[in-house]
């Protein structure tokens, strides 16, 4: 599950889900400045495919409630944007993990991602988990 919210400092965090919507683990990573809220979300799936390739963690599902952002992933025109070069990093990123499919699910359904949004709000390093939600999200 991804979303991303700016305020004076921009987080991304990832929540990955397997094909049962059963949580894998989490990252939140701190980002240092301001960047436009679309920039922020791309970031944010970036850092999430690339950790969960990185650990290798058996991940079909990366949720996200930017429609924006899976729709340039998934369509092949060009877009003339500031995200254009992000999109082309997660584009290229998904080519090593043929079964990991970005969705868009409604904002409403994304709690637990703002939940982890505000909760990274102070972090000075990133805070990952494995396994079950730590209680700061429950």
């Amino acid at each position: 599950m991804m979303s991303t919210q700016v305020r004076g400092q921009a987080m991304t965090r990832g929540k990955p889900r397997d094909e049962n919507d059963d949580v894998k683990a989490g990252l939140i990573v701190p980002m240092v400045g301001s960047v436009p809220p679309e920039v922020a979300e791309a970031k944010a799936i970036l850092a999430a495919i690339s950790w969960v390739q990185a650990t290798k963690l058996p991940v079909n599902v990366l949720q996200t409630d930017c429609k924006s952002i899976v729709d340039k992933v998934y369509n092949a025109k060009c877009h003339n944007s500031v995200v254009n070069d992000i999109v082309l990093c997660i584009k290229n990123l998904l080519l090593f993990s043929p079964n990991l499919v970005i969705v868009h699910v409604p904002r409403e359904l994304n709690k637990i991602a703002h939940v982890c949004a505000r909760a990274g709000l102070g972090l000075d390093s990133e805070r990952v988990w494995n396994g079950s939600l730590p209680s700061f999200v429950t």
